[in-house]
């Protein structure tokens, strides 16, 4: 059934009784409004309507109007004093704006594309946890349209990082798609591209800066290393670096070849041990290596292998919501990546933990697949089961992408946008969290312990 909405001589909606019932616990439809569905002899009270659910007593309402016919439809809800409505786009102020909706509410849904008034005085107390729940939370709201997403979404994300060049854009529009759908607005996944055609090159650059300077970050530390342990020699430099290349490549097809070249589980846990044990070996070398290099050249070795890792994760991090903020709000990248540095620095520790946590939980899928991979190589039978096995991996994967795509426009909310008061996580599942967080260490711990001793022995 679809409700249409009468406030002070405006109509509004159609909008559905879920949808009324969700914007009445925001503040953002009221109880004294008026309503009138298809079937219903005239306007009525909000609270006469089948369906809608009012927590304490209503207020006072007029009386209703009569009207011959329903209202026009505009797509957004109406302004109230206690909150504003959802964001609109630009494409939906135009159509606010033809709706006949009034001056001040064109311009409270234009104000949702300004930077908010409190910004700079925001206080910030980020849990990935909560994050991650209230995610969930809002994916409940919109499911079929955050899965469908998140399916398309999921190969064009990887295919434009791959190609660096239509990054921007593409995930622009994705953020832009989410945002949409956390919101309770309407729209469908030709949203997605809406960076392609709106702010194409605003978008591109707010990627490309960002992404070309966490690259170069790295070159201080590169250079350090081969001063103080190379003096700056590039034919010594060149055979080390392709020594450390092939040790690197030794060890990553170790584990490739433990997830893809076992026959069954057991083969898998014996190769998964002997790639363990490539690794500590080619670690142990290294270390060995550094054993021998005078003290000061040592000292340099570790301050710049440690810019190398800490210069690109600090960068990366503070210009985590330049995208978005460019693409929200319309903004150019040096503006973009300045404000996103300023919000970050509020709680960066709460934002990596959150990312760190978004990528454990993006790894429950790519695990099974890898085990659905090993099934495959049996028999008959467990070939039908690791394709099975395969397809629910696949299907895990686009589920978890769909709750951490939303959980990550939550926390950009609660940094840059507009945020509302988060669910706290039951603790029942916090409770679920932290054994699984303790079997995984334990498993890690032992399985690292037995290749060792395999080896060993």
């Amino acid at each position: 059934m679809q409700v249409h909405l009468e406030r002070s001589g405006s109509q509004y909606g159609p909008y559905s009784v879920d949808e009324i019932n969700t914007y009445l616990g925001s503040g953002q439809v009221l109880a004294s409004d008026m309503a009138w569905y298809d079937g219903a002899p005239g306007w009525m009270p909000l609270t006469e309507v089948p369906g809608v659910k009012i927590e304490g007593p209503p207020a006072p309402s007029a009386p209703p109007p009569t009207p011959d016919g329903p209202p026009p439809a505009p797509s957004a809800p109406p302004p109230t004093p206690g909150g504003p409505p959802p964001t609109p786009g630009a494409d939906e102020e135009k159509k606010e704006a033809a709706s006949g909706l009034s001056k001040e509410a064109i311009a409270m849904a234009a104000k949702l594309n300004e930077l908010p008034e409190d910004l700079n005085d925001r206080q910030i107390d980020l849990e990935g946890d909560t994050c991650l729940y209230n995610g969930w939370i809002f994916f409940r709201k919109k499911p079929v349209a955050i899965i469908l997403g998140a399916a398309v979404a999921l190969p064009l994300t990887i295919l434009s990082l791959l190609l660096v060049i239509p990054a921007g854009p593409m995930l622009g529009g994705v953020f832009y798609y989410y945002l949409q759908r956390k919101r309770l607005r309407r729209g469908g996944l030709s949203q997605m591209f809406w960076g392609f055609s709106k702010n194409f090159l605003s978008l591109l650059m707010a990627f490309m800066v960002p992404f070309v300077l966490v690259v170069v970050s790295v070159i201080p530390g590169l250079l350090l290393i081969w001063g103080s342990v190379y003096k700056f020699d590039t034919y010594v430099i060149g055979s080390e670096f392709g020594g450390l290349m092939d040790g690197i490549g030794m060890v990553l097809w170790a584990f490739i070849d433990a997830m893809t070249g076992a026959t069954n589980l057991g083969d898998a846990w014996v190769r998964l041990q002997e790639a363990i044990w490539t690794a500590t070996s080619q670690l142990t070398g290294f270390f060995a290596t550094v054993g021998i290099i005078p003290g000061w050249g040592r000292m340099g070795l570790m301050v710049g292998a440690i810019m190398c890792v800490v210069m690109p994760y600090q960068l990366a991090l503070q210009w985590m919501f330049t995208l978005p903020m460019a693409a929200q709000y319309k903004m150019g990248y040096k503006q973009a990546m300045k404000l996103s540095a300023q919000q970050v620095s509020k709680d960066k520790t709460g934002v990596l933990f959150f990312f760190i946590m978004s990528v454990m939980f993006n790894s429950l899928g790519l695990v099974i697949i890898l085990i659905g991979r090993v099934f495959t190589k049996g028999g008959t039978g467990a070939m039908i089961g690791g394709i099975f096995i395969i397809v629910l991996g696949i299907a895990m994967l686009i589920f978890t992408f769909a709750i951490t795509g939303t959980a990550f426009v939550v926390a950009y909310e609660e940094f840059c946008g507009r945020p509302r008061t988060m669910e706290n996580i039951p603790n029942w599942i916090l409770q679920i969290c932290i054994a699984i967080g303790v079997s995984m260490t334990l498993a890690t711990a032992y399985i690292m312990f037995t290749a060792m001793m395999s080896a060993y022995s």
